[in-house]
């Protein structure tokens, strides 16, 4: 009798753990976010001339990224001054022009960052971009035209030396009732041989979703959505703050092995199945040697709020360190590794606004 109670109760307790490990290629560990945060006041930036986009920060540099600037794809600005300093990257399809760029959220010190480069003859490269440089500041290219055996482009590109190269795999399903999935993982890649040397597993399989959901298996592959960041320093570690689940990844790019840090409060992976509950955590995460920093809010999907407030720090071993609420609602976020600023670009009344906040408080 005792032994049928015991087998009862550990039938129910994997039963009970089944949605939370079954779709998680990695252990997944339990931590306490939900602490009171330090409040933070901003200064305002004023810049003289247009921005938007994607934005950056290195010392006493901005910029931003955008298809909205008229003849180049990015603008430099002085951010003690204000003032305009030059465009990069030409827009166009003739020699040292541009006709696509893509951040590939990979910065590198010393004012020099990566820009995947999508060209219409098929030849994708990601570009080092020397940031303080108007006349030849392309420092390095990589051609990272790979043939795979997926569909749909990489989500993320990241590189690691003269060769070597990181990218990510989208979720892939098919339309149909049953058929393949091909769940998100990262690949490591030649590009002189244009071998594929390692694959790192983040997750398992296919997440059902509600039957009358109008995208079906191929729109449900969007679960597992996140934005990924490579530590600067070393290049060792991915981080990546979920979209849909309160939880930051770290994947040990030496080991191979993935952790998942999850907030106590959080839903496991098996509510994903019902996409019309779906909430929305981390929309942007950013870093440096030290830290992980994850724009964070937990809104339900798809309700049309755009912004947030709050900022969870993590450092690169998984631990929380602190919880920030900036008075001001945020659309983008970008860390200055130097001077250890934030400088966030806000949902004003009227028009986007520019406002730094001090973290070098964290750093002491």
């Amino acid at each position: 009798m005792r032994c049928c109670i015991i087998l009862a109760l550990l039938t129910a307790f994997l039963s009970c753990r089944e949605g939370e490990y079954s779709y998680f290629y990695g252990e997944t560990v339990i931590v306490d976010t939900n602490v009171q945060p330090d409040t933070l006041y901003g200064k305002k930036i004023e810049l003289d001339s247009i921005y938007t986009g994607n934005m950056w920060a290195y010392d006493t540099l901005i910029g931003f990224s955008s298809h909205k600037f008229p003849d180049y794809w990015m603008y430099v600005f002085n951010v003690n001054t204000g003032k305009f300093l030059y465009p990069l990257c030409e827009r166009g399809h003739g020699p040292g022009e541009f006709p696509d760029i893509t951040d590939t959220d990979q910065r590198i010190y010393e004012e020099q960052l990566y820009y995947w480069i999508r060209k219409e003859s098929g030849k994708d490269e990601c570009v080092l971009v020397n940031l303080e440089k108007q006349g030849d500041f392309i420092k390095r290219k990589m051609d990272i035209k790979i043939k795979t055996e997926f569909t749909r482009p990489f989500s993320s590109v990241f590189i690691l030396n003269d060769s070597m190269f990181l990218a990510n795999n989208q979720g892939e399903a098919q339309f149909q009732e049953e058929g393949p999935f091909t769940p998100p993982a990262y690949h490591l890649y030649n590009s002189r041989t244009k071998e594929r040397i390692k694959t790192y597993r983040m997750y398992n399989g296919f997440i059902p979703v509600s039957p009358d959901y109008f995208f079906g298996r191929a729109g449900a592959s969007t679960s597992y959505s996140s934005r990924d960041r490579i530590k600067p320093d070393d290049m060792s570690k991915l981080a990546m703050g979920m979209h849909h689940i309160d939880q930051i990844n770290i994947l040990d790019l030496k080991t191979g092995k993935i952790k998942g840090f999850r907030n106590k409060t959080s839903p496991d992976f098996s509510y994903l199945k019902d996409i019309d509950n779906h909430r929305q955590y981390y929309s942007h995460i950013f870093v440096d040697d030290r830290y992980i920093y994850g724009l964070y809010a937990d809104p339900k999907y798809r309700t049309g709020k755009r912004g947030r407030n709050t900022v969870n720090i993590f450092d690169w071993d998984g631990n929380f360190i602190r919880k920030l609420f900036l008075d001001k609602t945020i659309l983008d976020i970008a860390l200055d590794p130097v001077n250890k600023h934030l400088y966030v670009d806000t949902t004003g009344e009227d028009e986007e606004e520019i406002y730094s906040y001090d973290v070098s408080h964290l750093y002491k």
